[in-house]
């Protein structure tokens, strides 16, 4: 099965007639998640899992993407 992808349009095609025929029409090839899934490496279990350099991120004027619930609250 083969994904087609145009804009924010999505087909599937399983013959290699019709895959040709929505390329025609402008589809793209996209890989499918599934072979995407087959093609990665499991991680390494000897390596740590975890933020280096822990910070909170901001936007340009320096606000947190998730302030805390206590503090200047305006409704």
């Amino acid at each position: 099965m083969t994904r087609l992808v145009r804009l924010n349009e999505v087909q599937y095609s399983e013959t290699e007639e019709r895959t040709a025929e929505l390329m025609a029409q402008g589809f793209e090839l996209e890989p499918l998640e599934a072979e995407e899934h087959k093609v990665k490496k499991p991680e390494d279990p000897k390596e740590p899992k975890g933020d280096k350099g822990k910070s909170k991120k901001t936007d340009e004027g320096g606000a947190e993407d998730n302030p805390s619930p206590e503090g200047d609250e305006q409704h």
